[in-house]
């Protein structure tokens, strides 16, 4: 599928018969394609529809900072690991871009700038045996 018609399919999926804007599966599926590998399409799908989930599946254009803030605040709590939490907002934060560059947002609210990840321990306690 060519670039044009991507960003054309992700233009028109953002504008329903209803007058509410909603999150739309149809903004994800370009995206999801653009990667060769099933297993990382499958965590994306799954990571792109937890996060819009959280936020009650508001439209990308209706996403602020304070929503990806309190879902990552939210994993905090959940007592997910540092490295996870950061590979679930990478996946956000390409998926905004993405929409980014399509013209569908114009800013990323998932931006390092705005949201910054947890802070990744550098020990290596508990990943190898030690002599």
């Amino acid at each position: 599928m060519s670039d044009e018609v991507m960003t054309t399919e992700l233009l028109s999926a953002q504008r329903g018969p209803s007058t509410a804007i909603r999150f739309d599966q149809r903004l994800v599926t370009p995206f999801i394609q653009k990667s060769l590998s099933n297993e990382t399409r499958e965590a994306y799908q799954r990571g792109i529809r937890k996060f819009f989930k959280s936020v009650g599946w508001l439209h990308p254009t209706q996403v602020t900072p304070e929503h990806v803030i309190r879902y990552r605040d939210g994993l905090i709590r959940d007592k997910r690991k540092p490295a996870t939490i950061t590979a679930k907002l990478s996946v956000v934060r390409s998926f905004f871009s993405y929409l980014q560059a399509a013209g569908v947002v114009t800013l990323n609210p998932a931006s390092t700038k705005l949201v910054p990840p947890p802070a990744v321990p550098t020990s290596h306690a508990g990943r190898a045996l030690t002599p």
